[in-house]
């Protein structure tokens, strides 16, 4: 998606670096959703230019009654995208939710 993106823009431009921020699954409540997600971000981090950010998800008392929620995935992705941009890191950010 990331290079569609800048394959449309008409100034042109190169694909630096994509961030994926993302929750993670605890292999001891989901091994099963765990691993995927394990597979899933190391073909992500194949691609150099990818940087994975995961934080693991957090459970309440009631699960599985009551889902797993991520936790500071948010924030960090704000906090991030402002570092970046005030180190100069990119000339354009795309964000996307």
């Amino acid at each position: 998606m990331a290079q569609r993106i800048v394959d449309g823009r008409r100034l042109g431009g190169e694909l630096a670096a994509v961030r994926v921020y993302r929750g993670r699954p605890s292999p001891d409540h989901q091994p099963e959703a765990a691993r995927a997600s394990d597979r899933q971000a190391d073909r992500w981090a194949r691609d150099p230019r990818v940087v994975v950010v995961r934080r693991q998800l957090r459970y309440p008392k009631a699960w599985p009654a009551e889902p797993a929620q991520e936790k500071g995935i948010d924030v960090a992705l704000a906090v991030d995208f402002v570092r970046l941009a005030c180190e100069g890191a990119y000339d354009v950010g795309v964000l996307f939710s």
